[in-house]
């Protein structure tokens, strides 16, 4: 089964979100990798997210689907492509962090494909737009 990176600015974010997920898990769960955090401190490391990659491709899996969730993490995370030593397929994420991370685990989970995995993980937040009614637009002011 494919293999996820989770790329944060905070250690603690990324691992509850990786908690939360792994709740949905029935069975077996996909080798999840977190790289957060820079010495210590808020922020991202290229370096360790490659490494983070590296370490899931030695463990023979055929992909990885890397979550970020914002700004600098998701710089980090292309960077990253660049500085791994494996050639294992990685596909950088699109989707929502929370949301992402427990479709992606839910779905690796059944020995889905990289392609299928990050589809739905893309596609996490469609069910929470669903239901949520969206805030209609104030209508503009007339002018005299």
């Amino acid at each position: 089964m494919i293999g996820l990176v989770v790329v944060s600015h905070s250690p603690a974010l990324a691992e509850a979100a990786v908690e939360l997920g792994l709740e949905m898990v029935h069975g077996e769960a996909p080798p999840v990798r977190i790289a957060a955090g820079s010495d210590g401190r808020f922020g991202t490391d290229a370096a360790a997210v490659a490494a983070a990659i590296d370490e899931l491709a030695g463990r023979g899996v055929p992909g990885v689907l890397v979550v970020t969730d914002l700004g600098s993490a998701v710089l980090s995370a292309g960077l990253a492509l660049d500085l791994r030593e494996s050639t294992t397929e990685v596909v950088v994420g699109a989707g929502p962090f929370v949301e992402g991370i427990t479709a992606g685990l839910v779905l690796a989970a059944t020995g889905a494909p990289l392609d299928e995995v990050a589809r739905e993980s893309a596609a996490a937040l469609d069910a929470k737009r669903e239901q949520v009614d969206p805030v209609p637009a104030a209508a503009p002011a007339e002018s005299v």
